[in-house]
């Protein structure tokens, strides 16, 4: 099953041309490594799989329900922000959620007699 696909991918930058009708695919086993030397295109590879850039030609579609983390190779550290932290960043909205449930949970064990869909809302 695919979790990407790349069809018709062009960008260039003024007489730089980086990718011209690239196309791939990534499926759901698979792993992926974007390598290669400076300038060559990598990181405009990602802000476009990421949505951050449009190409100028091509098509990106990402498995529906999917949700991508990304975090930019120019870190943002906060003093006194751990490592761990830091990654968790790139799925922030994923770590919400699950202290919610988890709160929900400690809740229901707590008071199981209580409305808690009422609160879960």
């Amino acid at each position: 099953m695919s979790v990407l696909t790349v069809t018709g991918l062009s960008q260039r930058f003024l007489d730089k041309v980086l990718y011209q009708d690239a196309s791939f695919q990534v499926n759901i086993e698979d792993h992926l490594g974007v390598i290669g030397q400076n300038g060559v295109g990598k990181s405009t590879l990602i802000k476009i799989l990421t949505g951050a850039l449009t190409p100028d030609a091509g098509k990106i579609v990402w498995q529906k329900h999917l949700h991508v983390g990304y975090l930019d190779q120019y870190a943002n550290l906060v003093p006194g922000q751990t490592v761990i932290e830091f990654l968790q960043t790139a799925f922030s909205d994923l770590y919400r959620k699950e202290a919610k449930m988890n709160q929900i949970y400690a809740d229901y064990a707590n008071h199981p007699d209580d409305d808690l869909l009422a609160k879960a809302g």
